[in-house]
Order: structure tokens, then sequence, then C-alpha cells
């Protein structure tokens, strides 16, 4: 998420993050504040895996992916300021996070994916996948109409990396069963093409 070809092209954030340009009233409740700084966490923690695996394996899919991801946590700080909400992420160094779940889960898939190239592209998928569910459920959470915008276009990102990473393993003769997405579900965004849009 810049290689074109790989279906990972530089993300707009103006266009991800358009909402209200008076904030003074906008008030979130306490649940959708919450998913906001986990999903700003959430952007970062793949970022930051991606950092390492690239560094690892030399290979470009990581730093292609890591500089939308990067974007992607832009997006999510534009939320937060324009809300009030605290930033979690703010001085935090690479693989360092607030949330428990999220510094173990960085410290479990870096060492996955050091284990080999294949592992390292399973991992990339298994974060995309996590982050299609993630993100999900927090649109159940009813948030404003500028969230459900940003929230929209990151799970299509999302899936687009999806595409990508399995891509990368078809290739090399592996496959990639899924985590947290049902097989169906799975099945439903492999089987079509890249989607287009201000990603």
């Amino acid at each position: 998420m810049g290689a074109l070809a790989l279906g990972c092209g530089p993300v707009d954030s103006a266009p991800l993050a358009a909402g209200p340009t008076d904030t003074s009233e906008a008030s979130l409740s306490s649940q959708v504040a919450a998913d906001l700084t986990f999903i700003r966490q959430e952007e970062k923690l793949a970022r930051d895996v991606y950092l390492a695996l690239g560094e690892k394996w030399g290979l470009p899919i990581f730093s292609n992916i890591t500089q939308s991801e990067q974007q992607h946590m832009d997006v999510m700080l534009t939320l937060l300021n324009r809300y009030g909400v605290t930033d979690p992420v703010a001085g935090a160094a690479r693989g360092v996070f607030v949330d428990p779940f999220l510094q173990q889960l960085y410290a479990q898939l870096v060492a996955r994916g050091q284990q080999s190239l294949i592992e390292a592209l399973k991992v990339g998928a298994d974060i995309e996948d996590l982050d299609i569910v993630d993100i999900q459920t927090r649109l159940g959470s009813t948030p404003p109409a500028d969230v459900i915008t940003v929230y929209q276009n990151l799970m299509k990102a999302s899936r687009n990396h999806l595409r990508s990473f399995v891509g990368q393993l078809t290739n090399r003769g592996a496959t990639y069963t899924p985590t947290y997405l049902t097989l169906e579900q799975y099945q439903a965004i492999i089987s079509t093409p890249k989607e287009r849009g201000p990603y």
C-alpha cells in the first residue's frame, strides 16, 4: 500500500479524512473514541512490522506497503485531532504500543516473520486479514460519517494489500488460510480484482 504494480499506490489523506471543518460541537461516544485510538495503533502495528520485515528480507512489497500504512496513520491522526482525542502513539518508538494486546502481537508477528520469507508474507496477510475484521467490527459502533468514510477506505486498502500478499505467496508456490476472516469472506476478496478509489 509506491508500487502501483502491487496495487499499493500512495494514499491521498485529504479525501480519506474529509469531514466537517468546524468540530467545536462535534462529539464522539466513548466507544467510538476508543475505536479511533485502537485503529491508529493498529495502523502503526502494520507499519512497524513491515519496517522490520522489509529490513530482514528486502522485498519491495514490505517497503511499499509501509509507506501506505504511514499515510493511514496520518489519516487517523487527522480524525483524532478533529475530535480532540488524545493520540496514543505520540512520540512512541517503533514497536512500542500502549495497548498490551498490540504490544504482544507486534513481538509475535516480527518473530514469526523472521523465520522465512514465506512466513513473513503470511504475517503480512494476517495483518491485513485482522485489519479488515477489526475495522468492520468498529463500523458497528455507529461512528460519524467522516469516520465511516475513513474506515471504508482503510478496509479497501487492506483488501488490496491482502490480495498483494497472497499473490506473492502464490507466486512462490505457497498458500494462505485466513486467520480472522471467514473462508467465504476471504474468497470473495481474493477472487475479485484490485479496487480503485481514494486509498
